[in-house]
C-alpha cells in the first residue's frame, strides 16, 4: 500500500533539494524525525547508509536508512529498515522534484506494504491520508512552510 502526496513549493528546485537531500534538516520539517546519525554532513549520495531515530505513535524507533536512488535536484529514494517485537520491517520513500512555473512540485510516495502494520491498519492509514484527516500538518506542507518562510526572509533582507 502506498501513500502519495504532492505539493508545489514557491522556490527553485535547488533550494527545495537542499532541504530534502540533507537529513540534518529533516527534523525541521518532519516531526517524526528525532535524531539522524551520519558519518558526514550535507547532501545524501547514492548507496549511502546511515541511522535515524523516529517517533512513531508513542514510541521511538531506531532505523537503518539506505539511499537507493539519488539524482541531484530530481529524485531521492530511501529504504528504511527497522526491527521491533514484531520482527523486521521496511518502508520505502520516494521523492520526485519537478520544476514548474510556480516553483517546484514535490511528489512523495511512501510504500507501507512491508511496514508491519496490519492490513486493516494500513487500509485505515490510506483512507485517512486520502481524506486529509491526519492529526497534524503533513511533512511536505511543513517543508513548504519552512522553505517559503525562508524565501520571504531572504527576499526581505535583499530588498
Amino acid at each position: 500500500m502506498k501513500l502519495k502526496e504532492s505539493i508545489i513549493i514557491a522556490a527553485p528546485t535547488d533550494t527545495v533539494w537542499k532541504h530534502l537531500a540533507d537529513p540534518d534538516t529533516w527534523r525541521h520539517w518532519n516531526t517524526k524525525v528525532k535524531v539522524v546519525r551520519r558519518d558526514r554532513s550535507g547532501e545524501l549520495s547514492r548507496s549511502e547508509q546511515f541511522s535515524a531515530q523516529f517517533r512513531l505513535q508513542k514510541r521511538e524507533v531506531a532505523s537503518q536508512i539506505a539511499v537507493s536512488k539519488c539524482t541531484k535536484g530530481e529524485k531521492l529514494e530511501l529504504v528504511q529498515n527497522f526491527e521491533d517485537s514484531k520482527g523486521r520491517r521496511m518502508v520505502r520513500v520516494k521523492f520526485r522534484l519537478t520544476a514548474v512555473r510556480q516553483g517546484t512540485r514535490v511528489s512523495q510516495e511512501v510504500d507501507i506494504g512491508r511496514s508491519g502494520v496490519s492490513l486493516l491498519g494500513r487500509s485505515l492509514i490510506v483512507v485517512l491520508h486520502k481524506l486529509g484527516k491526519a492529526r497534524e500538518v503533513s511533512p511536505l506542507k511543513k517543508l513548504k512552510l519552512l522553505i517559503e518562510g525562508l524565501s520571504d526572509k531572504s527576499a526581505a533582507i535583499t530588498a
